[in-house]
């Protein structure tokens, strides 16, 4: 692989802490993505495409291009999320790109190569 500077190192070359971080941002990644993309299942598979009084379904969201009717509770958790996991999910990102494409190997593992 080469970082920023066009220096060359192999995920061996790596220290512990800096592979752990990678994996548990990768985690992560999947981890907040998850909730978003379960609710837009959840929601587009579980809800009435009418309005239903009986169970407060009476909330309009799109989801995957359809009308689907929601609770208000429901709703505002969907937004929420829907809103904030680009967010999470660009953070992680951002941190998964720097923590290996800002790695610069010592002299010794330069020499090395």
């Amino acid at each position: 692989m080469q970082n920023l500077w066009r220096e060359s190192f192999e995920w061996d070359h790596l220290p512990a802490w800096r592979k752990v971080l990678i994996v548990l941002l990768f985690a992560l990644f999947f981890v907040v993505g998850y909730p978003s993309f379960g609710k837009k299942i959840d929601i587009y598979t579980t809800a009435p495409s009418k309005p239903v009084l009986e169970t407060r379904q009476v909330v309009p969201i799109h989801v995957n291009g359809y009308l689907r009717y929601v609770t208000e509770k429901e709703a505002e958790d969907y937004r929420y999320w829907y809103a904030m996991t680009p967010t999470f999910l660009g953070a992680i990102i951002l941190g998964l790109f720097s923590s290996v494409m800002t790695y610069r190997p010592g002299k010794k593992e330069q020499r090395a190569s």
